[in-house]
């Protein structure tokens, strides 16, 4: 840039030289000539000479080094003077300063233990009021699953009952008269404490809808007459079947536990995908004991089946570790490698062996989605 025809250059910085960063340790270390007055001083001491009368002292030092005693002694003079103290000080600062930590750590510690204790309880909490129903086509919006679900309420005689019980009988008998039910209203859904809540996943939704109810003996009724194996055909409306879509309506577990039981799934997977697997891809899950059962041609009982995949966490040092003991046939199909091709469409190294596939299609395959989608 030019200013009254003059080239106006940028003024020069200057660089300031930067200041030394505090240390946590403040070390103190003598200089040359101080250091030698401490070992001469040591070195007379020990050799209970005056350490005060300069000639004598000056006569002594004078006097030659004939023995490797004498270098042991003149060594250990410096050391005393000068080394132990330097290090004594480092010592007792850290000292000092890991104390006031060690009580730190275990207050957040003791704290983070509270924390995830109660976040456990809610969990549990609130999964014991959750009923989760899946089987939903994906490009069905959330409004045009209300009315299978609210057939289903429907169904059950104590979600009517407990309706009346907190005052919603006479807008229930309203709608239950008008010639629009199957249409319009959905006072059926005052048992729940919300709408249904179904996540969107890019331009689709979740298959799955949660229903959080608000009482406990209403679910437990709910889920004997229409959960389990049972499986209600998918209807947008009155009159409108999606086809191949069937509604499975399910009680919710806590995340810590599905956390616990993620490997147990990610096996499940390898089955299913495994050729060493092709002509066996039924399994029996032990949820409770968190193993399992050897893949069969059906779920027939066999007195010679044994668990193919056992899984024990034990608390170690302060953290939980997994014990996984599983079959050599299972850890075979575990470690089957992909082509090239075959990798095309999955995320990172992980996929280059089947239980990368898997363990990246049944922790992460939600998010994975979330990503494509976007």
């Amino acid at each position: 840039m030019e200013l009254d025809g003059e080239s106006s250059a940028p003024p020069a910085t200057s660089h300031p030289e930067q200041e030394p960063q505090p240390r946590l340790l403040q070390s103190v270390c003598l200089d040359a000539e101080p250091a030698a007055q401490a070992t001469m001083s040591q070195f007379a001491a020990d050799k209970n000479l005056n350490v005060n009368n300069e000639l004598e002292l000056n006569q002594f030092l004078m006097q030659p080094v004939l023995t490797i005693q004498d270098v042991l002694e003149v060594t250990r003079a410096c050391h005393k003077a000068v080394i132990r103290p330097e290090f004594q000080g480092v010592v007792h600062q850290l000292e000092r300063f890991l104390s006031k930590l060690s009580d730190r750590v275990i207050y957040n510690t003791s704290n983070f233990n509270w924390a995830l204790a109660d976040m456990r309880k809610e969990q549990t909490q609130r999964s014991s009021l959750l009923i989760l129903a899946t089987g939903f086509d994906q490009w069905l919006e959330p409004e045009d699953r209300w009315y299978i679900l609210r057939w289903a309420f429907d169904q059950v005689k104590a979600v009517k009952q407990s309706l009346r019980n907190h005052g919603v009988g006479s807008l229930l008998d309203v709608w239950e008269a008008s010639s629009k039910r199957k249409r319009d209203g959905y006072p059926l859904f005052h048992v729940l404490t919300g709408d249904p809540v179904t996540i969107r996943q890019g331009r689709k939704f979740a298959r799955i809808s949660m229903l959080t109810l608000r009482s406990l003996g209403v679910r437990q009724v709910f889920i004997s007459e229409r959960g389990g194996a049972t499986h209600v055909p998918l209807y947008s409306d009155q009159n409108t079947a999606v086809a191949g879509h069937h509604i499975k309506f399910s009680i919710a577990t806590q995340q810590f536990q599905r956390k616990l039981e993620g490997p147990l799934r990610v096996c499940l997977d390898v089955i299913k995908n495994s050729d060493l697997f092709s002509e066996r891809r039924k399994c029996r899950v032990l949820w409770k004991g968190l193993a399992l059962m050897s893949p069969q041609e059906d779920l027939a009982f066999y007195d010679n089946t044994r668990p193919c995949l056992r899984l024990e966490y034990q608390t170690m040092r302060g953290q939980m570790e997994l014990d996984m003991r599983i079959s050599e046939e299972l850890f075979d199909a575990c470690n089957e490698k992909f082509t090239e091709e075959e990798r095309q469409d999955m995320y990172g190294d992980e996929g280059a062996t089947q239980l990368g596939r898997s363990w990246q299609k049944c922790l992460f395959g939600a998010a994975q989605e979330l990503d494509r989608s976007g």
